[in-house]
């Protein structure tokens, strides 16, 4: 250590300019790293802040959502304008496909219900403001595409239902059976032994059964439960529990394609889109679905591919800027052990090892680094900190004890393996070529 710090002290005296322009390189690195990572996470801060707006709703697993929350959309059918121009699943299964095809790998959950008959002005009417929980058959399904496949277990839905053990018997709906439009499903079939439509009076009010079809009945043969659909038998694989007894799922391509629409269409994604995603989103679906929805399209948060850029281009110039300062400051150090060939040519004949000089020197730097980082730091968090914050706003709290030691722990493995590498290359010559040259 005697020699590493009589090496620096020479080098502040002899070599003033170069120590100063030395510490400039070092300090300039420094900064451009903390710097760089506090725009890189006040972007990614900034972009959590926006995407997740929350109105106090949450889903089935307690996550908060809203309207303009980027991974859930709901949208509820006119039925004013659902009456005069009904959509058959027929008409609609193109639709409800290109949508899932056009989300792509961003999807999670395609939801939507379909009804066994057209809905009446009487039953749009008695439908307004009625809870319809428990009291009505529901079709329902649920779709994602995988890996170029459609898929129901791969939904987020599915996970849904297995987590609260919404079967009470045999298994669900596979995604085999889905894709092959096998005639299967899963539903209770004690919700048709008490079958009774309509029901007459629902809290004082007509209601219209929506989705109750005389039509569709249960039959048996042998051991085997059928649901018998206008003279399509689809067979029971599952039965869900009494609570969640009012619900039938089909396979999506062994539907009937006289259904219809039903009164709701929900999306939920895994990932954000962007806006040009979101904007081509909108058009497809006003085109497919655009008369039967109640009101305008919600909004949502979507990523802004052109702030995206931005940072990610501001955060990659800042990280090469930092590695051509680390390549500055190998050049700088080059430069200085040329002004010290006599010493090394003196250590080189007295035995010293390539070892023992490449570690002097590489720890000579690596002093003077540490102490460059230790005060850049204190001057980065005292004096420059509070100017960013002011542009930077989520940054405040993310400069931790363990940010600035992982910050060290790069600069300083930065540094040494580049002065090796240089070093190892320099103290090869030999005494004789290191004198004459001197």
């Amino acid at each position: 250590m005697r020699y590493i710090f009589k090496n620096i002290r020479q080098f502040i005296c002899q070599n003033s300019l170069m120590f100063v322009l030395f510490i400039i390189s070092q300090v300039f690195s420094v900064l451009v790293l903390l710097l760089s990572y506090g725009i890189y996470m006040n972007y990614r801060e900034k972009s959590n802040q926006d995407l997740i707006n929350t109105n106090g709703m949450y889903d089935e697993y307690g996550e908060p959502i809203s309207e303009t929350d980027w991974h859930y959309l709901m949208y509820y059918m006119d039925f004013s304008n659902y009456i005069e121009n009904p959509k058959t699943f027929g008409e609609a299964k193109s639709s409800y496909l290109k949508i899932v095809d056009y989300l792509g790998e961003k999807l999670d959950t395609l939801n939507f219900e379909l009804c066994s008959h057209k809905v009446t002005q009487k039953e749009a009417d008695a439908l307004k403001g009625v809870n319809l929980s428990g009291k009505t058959l529901r079709f329902c399904y649920s779709i994602t595409k995988k890996n170029g496949e459609y898929s129901f277990q791969d939904t987020n839905t599915f996970g849904v239902y297995e987590k609260q053990g919404n079967l009470a018997e045999g298994r669900w709906i596979t995604d085999e059976e889905i894709r092959n439009g096998d005639k299967v499903c899963v539903a209770n079939p004690e919700y048709f032994a008490s079958y009774d439509n309509p029901d007459p009076d629902l809290s004082g009010e007509i209601l219209y059964d929506l989705y109750d079809d005389p039509d569709i009945k249960i039959e048996t043969s042998g051991e085997d439960k059928y649901l018998n659909i206008r003279g399509t038998k689809y067979k029971i694989v599952g039965s869900e529990n009494p609570h969640f007894n009012d619900t039938v799922f089909l396979p999506f391509f062994s539907t009937p394609d006289d259904f219809y629409c039903g009164s709701y269409f929900e999306i939920k994604l895994t990932k954000p889109l962007t806006v040009d995603e979101y904007n081509g989103f909108v058009d497809l679906f006003e085109e497919c679905f655009g008369d039967m929805i109640d009101g305008d399209i919600p909004e949502m948060a979507m990523v802004n591919v052109d702030t995206q850029y931005f940072y990610n281009t501001n955060m990659w110039i800042s990280v090469v800027i930092a590695l051509a300062a680390a390549v500055n400051i190998a050049a700088l150090f080059k430069y200085i052990l040329s002004t010290r060939r006599k010493t090394l040519a003196i250590f080189k004949l007295t035995g010293a090892t390539r070892g023992k000089i490449r570690r002097m020197y590489v720890t000579e730097v690596a002093v003077i680094s540490i102490v460059v980082f230790l005060a850049c730091t204190v001057m980065f968090r005292f004096l420059l900190l509070p100017t960013l914050v002011k542009y930077y706003p989520y940054v405040e709290d993310k400069y931790t004890l363990k940010v600035y030691g992982t910050m060290f722990l790069i600069y300083i493995a930065l540094v040494i393996v580049t002065l090796n590498i240089l070093v190892a290359r320099y103290i090869r010559k030999t005494p004789v070529s290191l004198l004459k040259e001197g």
